[in-house]
Formats: C-alpha cells, structure tokens, sequence
C-alpha cells in the first residue's frame, strides 16, 4: 500500500484550523455581543433626584426638555403612590403620570424599574409626591439613557441564537467537508501509485 505524505492531500489541512477557529471566535463574539449589550442596557439610569417614599422630590425642566422625564422605582415603590404636581397647578392623582412609553428593568427585582412617564409638557418647576404604602425608592430621571434599552435587549438576543449556532454549524460543515475531501484525495492518490507501480510488470 502506498504511503501518502499528508501534505499532498487537498484541501491543506489548516481547513481543519479555520473550522476550529469559526466556531470558537463565532460563539466567542457572539458571547462578548451578548453580554455587552445586556449590561448596557440594564446599567442604571441617570437620576436627578431619588427619594423614599413620604417624601417628595422637586426638579427643573428647563426649554428644550419638555416630555423627556421618567418615573424610576425599586423594590415595592409604584406609580400610584405619586402625584406630580406641574408649574400650571397642583396634580391630582395620576393625571401627570401617563404609561411608559417602553419597559426597562435592571438585573434583579430590586433595581430601578421605568414606572412611568412624567407629564413635562412645560418649562418651570415641578414636584413629585410618593406616599409611604408602597414602600421603596422613587427616582427621577431622563428617558434618553433607558430608551434603547429593549432594542438592545432584542438585538443582543439575536445575535446570541443566530451567530452562535451559526458559527458552529459553519465550523463543523468545514470540518466535515475538509476530512471527506482529504480522505477522497488519499484514496485517488493511493489508486493513482498502484496503478504506476503495476504498469511496468504488465508490459511484455
């Protein structure tokens, strides 16, 4: 049986290092993505004001910053148990709280928690009043940091289940493909040998 030098066969055998290679660096990326997305979006929120529960906290929204204010809460602290009261007048109920215009949450129960949207509408001086049933920290804070939270969220999620499966499929189909081809390469050498080395015998 002739012997085949493995640097004969084709595809080269550093095929067998790219596939190796795609599916480490492929779930690795995928991975690092993942997790750099998923602490950017659950870091906590700039706050300009924070405050128990019984107490109240009063901020100013300058031109320019009209609608742009968020609710923040931890622990059992909700939105009504708030009043904000506006430079127009005092609040009543939760007629200045209206629905958060998108969910975020930090890593745990505890963290900040988006609750609602503050009604900004106006520049002046507004005051936020939480009464002390629901107890908990209350946090005012800008939208603008949070709202790209769920898009990261949902894209750090994609990147996970699609890159990381993908990387590995990948690898291994290379893998696969580069040990049939070479086994097929030795073989039609090893017939291609034999055959020459019979031709001499046969001729009369």
């Amino acid at each position: 049986m002739p012997v085949i030098d493995g640097k004969e066969l084709r595809p080269r055998a550093r095929w067998y290092w790219v596939g190796g290679l795609t599916i480490l660096v492929g779930t690795l990326t995928a991975g690092l993505v993942f997790l750099g997305l998923l602490f950017s979006a659950t870091a906590e929120p700039e706050l300009i004001a924070e405050f128990q529960g019984g107490d109240s906290a009063t901020f100013q929204v300058d031109e320019g910053q009209e609608g742009h204010w968020g609710l923040y809460v931890e622990g059992d602290a909700n939105r009504y148990a708030c009043e904000l009261d506006t430079p127009s007048g005092p609040g009543s109920g939760n007629d200045n709280l209206d629905t958060a215009p998108f969910s975020y949450s930090g890593m745990a129960y505890d963290s900040w928690r988006l609750t609602a949207e503050l009604s900004t509408p106006e520049p002046g001086e507004y005051v936020l009043r939480c009464d002390d049933v629901h107890p908990g920290t209350y946090g005012i804070g800008t939208l603008e940091q949070v709202a790209s939270a769920e898009t990261k969220l949902i894209t750090g999620t994609l990147v996970l289940v699609i890159l990381g499966p993908l990387s590995v499929i990948a690898g291994v189909a290379t893998l696969i493909v580069t040990g049939v081809r070479r086994s097929s390469d030795r073989a039609r050498l090893v017939r291609e040998r034999m055959r020459t080395a019979a031709s001499p015998q046969s001729t009369p």
